[in-house]
């Protein structure tokens, strides 16, 4: 779970799902749960790998070991308000100046911007 509002992290608490489903499974961001997601399924390949060869001697795996890459991406979502869209930008890399060119172009199609926010990436 990613991104959980007050009102449904308050309904998740009263029915004890996070106590259920284990707190490793909330995030604050849609990045980290995307990351943790897939350094989870790689360690469970690795697992069954190791479990099929038993003679591999494989005892753990430190999934902060596994290296997940960065690609750019957009996403859009109407989840906080019906009226409102949010714009959810991902860069693999830093782009000096980027929020002005993003802001002109929004601007230039006369769409409004309430907040914009940069939220540097783990290990930034």
């Amino acid at each position: 779970f990613a991104m959980v509002g007050n009102r449904v992290d308050k309904t998740m608490r009263k029915a004890k799902l996070k106590s259920y489903i284990g707190e490793k499974w909330f995030f604050p961001t849609v990045n980290e749960a995307v990351q943790f997601c897939l350094r989870h399924q790689h360690a469970k390949r690795k697992c069954l790998e190791a479990e099929a060869n038993l003679a591999s001697g494989v005892s753990g795996i430190d999934m902060t070991m596994i290296n997940v890459g960065f690609s750019n991406e957009i996403g859009f979502s109407n989840d906080m308000h019906s009226e409102d869209t949010m714009v959810f930008i991902t860069l693999s890399q830093d782009v000096p100046m980027i929020m002005s060119e993003i802001t002109a172009i929004f601007k230039k199609a006369q769409l409004t911007i309430i907040r914009a926010q940069i939220e540097p990436l783990a290990g930034d």
